[in-house]
């Protein structure tokens, strides 16, 4: 727990703008791959967890099934830190992402359906709310604040106590309350937070989750000592449990009581805490957890974990049990697809990533590339130089790795028909002809690692690696060659060849480089960034490339320029495959599986926390544009805002904004890649204004 604070606290005070809304949705794990913090339930049956880059899930059958919930709020820069429902229909999430006036305490009166934004006015980022009754609630945040309402969230009072970050809150009766805080503080009120004092220290670094099970008694996690103890109201603190460092802590009653950690423990308390229990020890990654009652819990965490007990704690079940080994590549032939990577996994689907079925595991290996001849024939390389391949799609893979060696494969690509070429350590090539069936040694020019390969058609290929090291075959990979005109001695990761000419390859630092005579000189490009670009994908005139972190690289002029885009996942990324300009998928580490199908590009983004004093839509830029363009707009207050665009005789062509948005000023961005020249019109709509501007598109 303490980790994922920390986290949250400097994520949340070093960036000020957050994108609010992203177009790849997660296929695995499911509902999301993004860590999550906090679970509470409005009812037996209803729950809600919260987490990193806005995750916010829900279930309505006691945990059994999630689905994924849009708050307006999932943006690169965004978190959720803590949810809290009042009823059935009725809750609170707090959390925060860049700078001053990115706290956010949002309120929904639907279930979740729609949620609005009821910030206490410009404030840091809010780490804990706790409700006493419908009325009051409590919330705190970074620099020591402390949030009150008592009209149900419409109004907030604001007090400063400290100059520490202070997190959870935890009321056991309306007047008396405990506020925490990262450098071991804790305030206390016995006025309904009218006044907070500070009480001793329960333990050493910081003071995490707290459960008081009456005004006097209570437990706190700390990030040195264990689990604390008082009697006395705060006034002194005694070991509980110590054994361990124990992230979240909950009581059903006056005497039974549960505690987790990261360690994978679980204990439990049928005295008030004079003596703890082992009941379980394989639950690690598990941040916090939430009794609904004496035998149903779940349990959330680290990558979208979920879990369930319905017998108190004593075994747990993956609720999305996803595979959470990191994923290195990822292919699809229509609806079919394969995704592979550690310990062995490959995972498949028949219906464009809706579900994802392990194949029977045959190697510990990592398996680090696919190469799909069909759907039935497929073949994965990877780690000392394994190779295996299936011919009934799945149904049964067999090894035919061609001896033990200590060097890797790291990339394997169709040539055609069933011939096909695998690269790996140590400048290896390898060439196959019968579907991977049988593989031949292909004299090297180099003893560079070399990472990926590609072919453009039938006779013409070119793989890179390390050092920048470019080669390439016009033969089918009989022989190859070097090419001395390297733009770079940057790592190259990955190439990829729309045709027999024209290539991308990438690689660290942000390298892009290009060539239009099938690899015989490469011409570098400006890719915005210094990350390590990870893959490359090129789908008629549309490239993407992704890199080990949040985000993918977009270029709608065959790679001439590149847009950086947001994914909503927090996993790094390593593989991306495209069906067509629009529908395509990652993916990465975690397990991560993020789809999209129009064309992975953030629609709109918050570039001001300042308020403004009236809705105005202002002109594109630029204009004429080709084919992407900018308009910005402004919101005074919140609003039910949507944008869409029409052609010249009214048809909509496509909606750029659909959400309810917090006060702010905001950029859309709209990709007309698909589209013909022409003069297009887009009309911001909210519940009380519309305005409607003329652009054009010139191509």
């Amino acid at each position: 727990m303490r980790k994922i604070i920390l986290s949250l606290i400097i994520i949340a005070l070093s960036f000020e703008v957050s994108y609010s809304q992203s177009s790849w949705n997660f296929q695995n794990p499911y509902p999301t791959g993004n860590t999550l913090n906090s679970v509470h339930f409005a009812d037996p049956n209803t729950g809600y967890a919260v987490g990193m880059f806005g995750s916010c899930i829900k279930t309505t059958d006691g945990g059994f099934s999630w689905t994924s919930l849009n708050t307006g709020h999932n943006g690169v820069y965004d978190f959720l830190s803590c949810v809290y429902f009042t009823s059935g229909s009725t809750g609170y999430i707090c959390g925060g992402g860049g700078g001053m006036g990115s706290g956010l305490i949002l309120k929904t009166t639907n279930t979740g359906n729609s949620w609005m934004q009821v910030n206490p006015g410009p404030n840091y980022p809010i780490f804990g709310i706790f409700f006493v009754n419908a009325s009051t609630g409590f919330a705190a945040g970074s620099f020591g604040r402390i949030y009150k309402t008592t009209n149900a969230g419409n109004d907030w009072s604001v007090q400063t106590v400290t100059g520490a970050n202070l997190g959870p809150v935890f009321f056991p009766s309306v007047n008396t309350g405990y506020v925490s805080g990262n450098d071991s503080t804790i305030f206390k009120t016995t006025n309904c937070g009218v006044n907070w004092i500070k009480i001793t220290h329960a333990g050493r670094s910081y003071n995490g989750k707290m459960y008081f099970i009456n005004d006097n008694t209570g437990f706190s996690c700390t990030s040195l000592d264990g689990l604390k103890k008082t009697t006395n109201g705060g006034s002194s603190w005694f070991v509980s449990e110590n054994t361990r460092i124990w992230g979240s802590v909950y009581f059903l009653n006056q005497t039974t009581g549960f505690i987790s950690g990261g360690n994978g423990e679980m204990k439990k308390t049928t005295n008030a805490g004079q003596n703890w229990v082992l009941i379980n020890s394989s639950i690690s990654g598990q941040s916090d957890f939430y009794f609904s009652d004496s035998l149903n819990a779940i349990g959330i965490g680290e990558e979208g974990l979920v879990r369930k007990t319905t017998n108190g704690g004593y075994n747990w079940s993956g609720i999305n049990t996803n595979v959470r080994d990191s994923l290195y590549s990822i292919c699809f032939s229509g609806s079919t697809g394969y995704t592979s990577g550690g310990s062995g996994t490959v995972l498949k689907t028949t219906n464009s990533g809706l579900t994802w079925v392990a194949q029977s595991k045959i190697t510990a290996a990592t398996l680090t590339s696919l190469a799909l001849f069909d759907i039935d024939n497929v073949t994965a390389v990877g780690s000392g130089r394994k190779i295996i391949r299936t011919t009934n799609g799945g149904t049964n893979w067999i090894s035919v790795t061609p001896g033990n060696y200590s060097s890797s494969l790291n990339s394997v690509a169709k040539v055609s028909g069933g011939t096909a070429i695998t690269v790996g350590d140590y400048g290896l090539i390898m060439k196959s002809t019968n579907y991977g069936a049988n593989w031949s040694n292909v004299t090297s020019p180099v003893t560079t690692t070399l990472k990926s390969v590609k072919f453009g058609d039938a006779n013409n290929g070119t793989a890179v690696g390390i050092g920048g090291v470019i080669l390439k075959t016009t033969n089918s990979g009989d022989n190859w060659s070097q090419i001395t005109a390297d733009k770079t001695f940057n790592d190259l990761n990955s190439v990829y060849f729309v045709n027999q000419n024209t290539g991308i390859a990438v690689g660290n630092g942000g390298t892009i480089i290009k060539t239009t005579n099938g690899g015989a000189t490469w011409v570098q490009k400006t890719s915005g960034t210094i990350e390590d670009l990870t893959s490359v994908f090129i789908s008629n005139s549309v490239c993407y490339a992704t890199c080990a972190s949040i985000y993918v690289y977009k270029s709608t002029n065959l790679g001439e320029t590149w847009e950086q885009h947001y994914t909503g996942t927090g996993s790094s990324l390593l593989s991306v495959f495209f069906n067509d300009a629009n529908t395509g998928w990652i993916c990465g580490t975690g397990g991560a599986i993020i789809q999209t199908t129009n064309g992975g590009g953030v629609f709109i983004r918050n570039i001001s926390g300042e308020i403004p004093d009236r809705f105005t839509l202002e002109q594109n830029y630029p204009n004429p544009f080709n084919p992407v363009t900018k308009i910005r707009f402004d919101v005074p207050d919140k609003n039910q805002v949507t944008m869409k665009v029409y052609d010249i005789l009214g048809k909509e062509v496509a909606t750029l904004v659909n959400e309810n948005l917090r006060p702010g000023s905001y950029e859309a961005i709209f990709n007309a890649g698909l589209l013909p020249s022409g003069i297009y019109f887009y009309r911001l709509e909210t519940e009380k204004n519309s305005y409607t501007k003329k652009m054009i598109l010139l191509k």
